[in-house]
């Protein structure tokens, strides 16, 4: 746990450094409001009682009043303080960390995020990972205040009443250490338990989510998956059981060393005023603390709960935080690109021996309308992404106009080579917005817009609502189908001209009568495009009309050329062609 909270203070530094520093300063203060109203306390009861006796009250005892109204308006005031640090503290640490998240994210190279290791990670930190770091560094500020207060009264017990030391060294340090060790419980369990409690989130969204929820019924499964998920808890909460059971164990015996040292505190006051060596208002403020300090010590365990759990999240952030980034690119592209190489390129995914892709070797004329056709799992998607530089080659190199796009990165690339996924986003933005993500510069530029939305026979149902919101995060959202979506998607292409797209299956999701209108937009689209495209499809009349076909099958160009040539060569794309176009005949 000492590692979680060195990592929590970094955290705290970088983020909010000024807001920190004053917030444990004002811990430190706090700290010494205790033993000093003790003290004041004392003096005052003891000039009470001269006063009961003589009738006279000591000199400085105005002083003393005076002092502990003054005590007493400053603690108000340093919680006052406080709590404006606490808020201004949480303002910037959220501002700062989330625009650091986002870098991070923006930064971290794309095939690391299918790696377990950061899927935990990611699964580790909270939805709102600053409100995380804000809880844990006010529980932590609080148990720095609370091992000032014990010193104080340490201090005052040394010079008060010094048969107290011992008794309190001893009861208190086995009331810290109880305590301590069920928060180390609850914290081993916390790291144990989180890739099954990912597991049992996993089921939980399955049963809840609309679509998974929808199919899970139309099959049947809900009882199963249910099941699945009733296990998962069901194992969880075994392994919490037994380790409540240990956390109850040690909390008794923190509270059996709470009632020892209530008791012998008592005694050990009750024989000092008995002979005399205690004034009365000495026994009066060493019984108060006393019995000030067994409660602070027994609602440690309340006030640090789960604090091991907000530990372990700051932590396993931090260490997102500190995961090493993508290069950045070391080469610029100064203008469009002519062509791309597959040079020998052979690729498997992380965790996974099995090659997709092998000694893949063909070039594409960035010109042209190019096909890609195969059978699924034939590696269609997996090309597009090396392509994008999403992943980098197992082996071999992939060149753009001679140079291995590894030198320039994805954010590079996309200023010549874009894509429309069949797995598109539905971004909850504004039409204008979902449709300029394919070339930003037309944000404001309607007329294009509009003719992008015609392009996809979008045109009636959006044009006139370019700035609508679509989705239901907005309660004027309008939403849409899934082919209305994916023919949104598909305008992007119709916006950039002068980059070379690649369409992953864009009618997958259209009736026939838009899939065919699609088609037709697509055919003549080289009449206003600067550069050419690469459709992957499955429906192969998509390509009667391209200038190059590539035929994609385990992993490797099986056969490329025109439709003619192919169809002449009858193999592969020749038999899958013919059999599509049996099931059309009949």
């Amino acid at each position: 746990m000492y590692r979680e909270i060195k990592e929590l203070l970094k955290l705290a530094a970088v983020h909010a450094p000024l807001y920190g520093f004053l917030k444990l300063f004002c811990t430190f203060l706090s700290a010494l409001f205790v033993p000093a109203n003790a003290l004041l306390l004392q003096r005052i009861l003891d000039g009470l009682v001269s006063f009961s006796c003589s009738g006279r009250l000591p000199a400085d005892w105005y002083r003393d009043l005076v002092w502990m109204a003054g005590l007493l308006l400053g603690e108000g005031l340093l919680t006052g303080t406080d709590g404006l640090l606490a808020v201004r503290f949480e303002m910037q640490v959220t501002d700062r960390l989330e625009t650091r998240l986002m870098e991070k994210l923006r930064n971290l190279e794309y095939s690391r995020m299918e790696e377990p290791q950061i899927q935990d990670l990611l699964s580790g930190i909270s939805q709102n990972p600053s409100r995380e770091i804000c809880s844990a560094f006010w529980k932590l500020s609080e148990g720095l205040r609370t091992a000032g207060t014990l010193a104080g009264m340490l201090a005052i017990y040394l010079w008060k009443a010094s048969g107290l030391v011992p008794v309190f060294v001893l009861c208190m340090t086995q009331m810290l250490r109880k305590n301590g060790r069920a928060g180390e419980l609850w914290f081993a369990l916390y790291e144990k338990q989180t890739r099954s409690q990912r597991r049992g989130r996993y089921y939980g969204r399955l049963l809840t989510g609309k679509n998974s929820l929808t199919e899970l019924k139309i099959f049947q499964a809900v009882p199963y998956v249910q099941k699945l998920w009733e296990l998962k808890n069901r194992e969880i909460q075994q392994e919490q059981k037994g380790t409540l059971h240990q956390m109850l164990a040690a909390l008794l015996g923190k509270s059996f060393w709470s009632v020892l040292w209530l008791f012998s505190s008592v005694a050990v006051l009750a024989a000092g005023f008995y002979r005399g060596t205690l004034s009365a208002g000495t026994f009066a403020m060493l019984l108060q603390s006393v019995l000030q300090m067994a409660q602070t010590v027994t609602g440690l365990f309340e006030v640090f709960g789960n604090l091991p759990e907000e530990l372990k999240k700051t932590g396993l952030l931090r260490k997102f935080l500190m995961l090493e980034e993508e290069e950045k690119a070391k080469d610029y592209l100064s203008g469009p690109a002519g062509r791309i190489q597959f040079d020998r390129v052979s690729f498997s995914y992380p965790q996974s021996r099995q090659p997709i892709l092998k000694d893949l070797s063909f070039t594409l004329d960035l010109r042209e309308r190019t096909v890609l056709v195969g059978e699924n799992g034939s590696g269609k998607t997996t090309l597009t992404a090396l392509m994008l530089g999403l992943y980098r080659p197992t082996e071999g190199r992939i060149l753009l106009d001679g140079r291995d796009i590894g030198t320039y990165g994805p954010e590079e690339l996309g200023k010549v080579v874009r894509a429309v996924f069949q797995d598109f986003v539905p971004y909850q933005l504004t039409v204008r917005e979902n449709l300029a993500f394919g070339d930003m510069k037309s944000l404001r530029q309607d007329q294009r817009l509009r003719q992008a939305l015609r392009c996809v026979g979008l045109e009636a149902e959006l044009g006139e609502t370019l700035d609508a919101p679509l989705g239901k995060t907005e309660k004027e959202g309008r939403d849409l189908s899934g082919g209305q979506w994916q023919r949104l998607a598909a305008g992007r292409f119709f916006l950039a001209d002068d980059v070379y797209m690649i369409l992953d299956e864009p009618t997958a999701a259209l009736d026939p009568l838009g899939e065919e209108h699609l088609h037709q937009m697509l055919c003549r689209a080289e009449e206003t495009r600067r550069r050419g495209f690469l459709l992957i499809a499955h429906r192969l009349s998509h390509a009667l009309t391209a200038d190059r076909i590539l035929v994609l099958a385990d992993g490797k160009i099986a056969e490329q050329g025109s439709h003619q040539e192919l169809m002449e060569a009858g193999g592969m794309y020749c038999s899958m062609f013919r059999q599509q176009a049996q099931w059309y005949g009949e």
